[in-house]
């Protein structure tokens, strides 16, 4: 079996002056740990932040500390809030060794919505193979650090005694985030409109949105404001609110409307917006293919093969993962694989597992981790045969698969 590897190169984003530091702190209380890496780290301290790595994340710690940098004065602009001391940044090479630990005040911290964890002024990210998505983990965690300091104090003890007095809605915090993490974008956009044509009569009420979707709905919401009354004012709102603790008077007092016509200038600003129609069309396309899945599990990936006539689709139930493969030709599903514990404390890795089609059609590769161990799989999904083996120990993660050939592999990975 050969392996190609696709090497990860880390792009310095712009001349900044990192400070490098050994230093040999011990994070917190350890989970389960399947390497030795965590047995030392280093740090880099730049003007606003101080991003702790260990081991082989080197590389993703520098990244980490020029891409902070490069967005906390705008997210401090939009909130208008100074920090009195340095935000904390612990950086992962991924996800595995992020639930290997626990670090923050000998807490627990655990994500089930892919939050980016925060603890007083630490911070948490992995590496998932797309700089993207690291960034926008790092502006969410930033973002969070500034909201938790302006509504409930800089410090685990004002934070856990001012959540207690000051009792905001989820769509409030959670949106107010999202937006300082990202503004707006096209997955918002999507992600909104998706949510409202398919039941505009219902989700173009702000109210009924917020309950099933409440960072969307909040995210909306903010950016709304922000178009019609401008930015200067979402850091009024924020402040106003944690000093009265009363948000139809906050939004009254600074905007001069009351919130319920926000609300109803909201719905006509995204019905017009977004193009959206109150008939909602249920029909289903003459050539669709149905597949049960009575429990709505997310689909973590949809690999069709070469000829058309089959392909292999993931369901994922919280880390335990079922690879099911249909045949268009006979209308059957059957299960190739089952693998993985439920865990409802710990943030989903959709990543594994990867799934490439042997050009022959005959064979379906799989790879998943399991106690930092990468597998690889390859099934006959004529005879049901398996063949597995693992990737040397030197590859920290897979991020994508494919066949070369009839003989080898093509990978994406990190070492």
């Amino acid at each position: 079996m050969k392996l190609n590897v696709l090497h990860i190169i880390f792009i310095l984003l712009f001349p900044l002056l990192l400070t490098g530091q050994s230093i040999n702190t011990k994070f917190g209380k350890n989970r389960v740990q399947y390497h030795d890496d965590f047995n030392k780290w280093d740090r880099y301290e730049t003007e606003n932040f101080i991003c702790y790595w260990y081991g082989k994340s080197r590389n993703i710690g520098q990244s980490t500390a020029q891409m902070a940098e490069l967005d906390h004065d705008e997210i401090q602009r939009i909130l208008e809030h100074r920090l009195n001391k340095k935000i904390e940044v612990v950086v992962y090479v991924d996800l595995s060794d992020m639930k290997q630990t626990n670090l923050g005040n000998e807490e627990s911290f655990h994500s089930e919505d892919n939050t980016t964890q925060v603890v007083g002024n630490k911070m948490f990210v992995y590496f998932d193979g797309d700089h993207r998505h690291l960034r926008k983990q790092i502006r969410k965690g930033i973002a969070t650090v500034y909201i938790n300091s302006i509504l409930f104090g800089s410090n685990i003890q004002e934070q856990v005694q001012n959540s207690i007095r000051l009792r905001l809605p989820e769509w409030f915090t959670r949106g107010l985030i999202s937006f300082a993490g990202s503004n707006w974008d096209y997955q918002i956009e999507d992600s909104l409109k998706d949510i409202i044509q398919s039941n505009p009569k219902k989700y173009l009420r702000f109210d009924k949105l917020l309950l099933d979707h409440p960072e969307i709905a909040g995210h909306s919401m903010w950016y709304y404001l922000e178009q019609m009354y401008g930015m200067a004012n979402i850091a009024n709102l924020v402040y106003l609110t944690r000093i009265n603790r009363k948000l139809d008077e906050s939004f009254y007092y600074i905007l001069g409307v009351p919130f319920e016509q926000i609300q109803k200038d909201w719905s006509k600003f995204y019905q017009a917006g977004l193009n959206i129609t109150m008939e909602v069309d249920e029909s289903i396309p003459e050539n669709a293919i149905q597949i049960k899945n009575k429990r709505n599990l997310p689909y973590s990936s949809i690999k069709i093969n070469h000829k058309g006539d089959q392909f292999v689709y993931v369901l994922n139930d919280r880390s335990k993962f079922f690879v099911h493969l249909y045949d268009k030709k006979t209308n059957t599903t059957k299960r190739l694989l089952k693998f993985g514990t439920k865990n409802i404390f710990q943030e989903t890795d959709f990543n594994y597992p990867l799934v490439a089609w042997h050009p022959s059609d005959r064979y379906v590769t799989f790879v998943f981790e399991h106690k930092d161990i990468i597998y690889i799989q390859e099934v006959d999904v004529v005879d049901g045969e398996i063949k597995e083996t693992t990737f040397p120990s030197n590859y920290q993660r897979i991020f994508d698969i494919d066949y070369i050939d009839g003989e080898n592999y093509m990978i994406n990975a990190s070492e």
